[in-house]
């Protein structure tokens, strides 16, 4: 066997290598075969491929977008007919999505979001131990604007916090955060005596 692999630098679309591999319970497999996709400089994606010998197949894929000084973000998701259980086939997903956005030069919006298809899903497919590891998911959107020359800003923030120990979810009311600027009480000293 022999590969060719470009030598072009800089940002390209492309193939991704897999890796190869053999687990007692999974039997052999092949991980992150897929693709890369360099659409444009404002956005690119990539959309790999897990195949389990034993247990099926898992796709992942993530899109990144981004336009100096206006927003940025990324959306990603996997789903999979991964069989863990003996003998039950189900499909299980999860979708991950960020944004960030400056509105005009004293406003901002920044927004992330969770959802899985069920309380286990990152313990049972995630590579990734930070994420194993966590047990809860909290999804927010918080919009701030401030008015310089008053030396005051708001912000805006509402959050929902789903518990994947107890399945439990929690919605807060938007929370709203007010300051005003310091100010003299009294009028400042006018003119001398």
């Amino acid at each position: 066997p022999f590969g060719v692999f470009p030598t072009r630098h800089g940002r390209h679309s492309g193939l991704i290598v897999p890796r190869f591999g053999q687990s007692v319970s999974e039997g052999r497999y092949l991980r992150e075969l897929g693709y890369y996709w360099a659409a444009s400089e404002y956005w690119d994606a990539r959309l790999t491929m897990d195949y389990y010998d034993r247990s099926g197949w898992l796709a992942k894929s993530r899109m990144d977008y981004a336009w100096r000084y206006h927003f940025s973000g990324t959306v990603s998701g996997s789903l999979t007919r991964r069989n863990f259980a003996q003998g039950k086939n189900e499909r299980r997903w999860d979708i991950a999505v960020s944004h960030n956005q400056t509105l005009g030069s004293t406003a901002a919006l920044r927004a992330s979001g969770y959802f899985v298809s069920d309380d286990s899903f990152y313990r049972d497919f995630s590579f990734n131990q930070n994420q194993r590891l966590t047990r809860n998911l909290r999804s927010q959107a918080t919009f701030s604007k401030n008015w310089p020359e008053a030396k005051s800003n708001v912000s805006i923030n509402v959050s929902d916090v789903r518990d994947l120990d107890n399945g439990s979810q929690q919605r807060l009311l938007p929370q709203i955060s007010f300051y005003y600027g310091q100010r003299q009480l009294f009028g400042g000293a006018s003119g001398s005596a």
